[in-house]
C-alpha cells in the first residue's frame, strides 16, 4: 500500500503510478525477482497505453 505522500507526485506532472509488485513482498524477494517484476510491469504499462491509442 502506498503512503499518502504519493499524491504529492501529481504536483510534478506524474499522472499514473504503477507498482512493480502485486502486493507486499520482502526486500529479498523483490531483489531476487527484480527483472521479472519490471518486465511484468512494463507489459502492464504497454497494455494500458494501448487502450488509449
Amino acid at each position: 500500500m502506498l503512503e499518502e505522500s504519493y499524491r504529492d507526485l501529481y504536483n510534478y506532472g506524474i499522472d499514473v503510478i504503477f507498482p512493480i509488485t502485486k502486493g507486499p513482498i520482502s526486500l529479498e524477494q523483490s531483489m531476487k525477482n527484480a527483472s521479472t517484476l519490471i518486465e511484468d510491469t512494463a507489459e502492464r504499462i504497454m497494455k494500458f497505453i494501448k487502450i488509449f491509442k
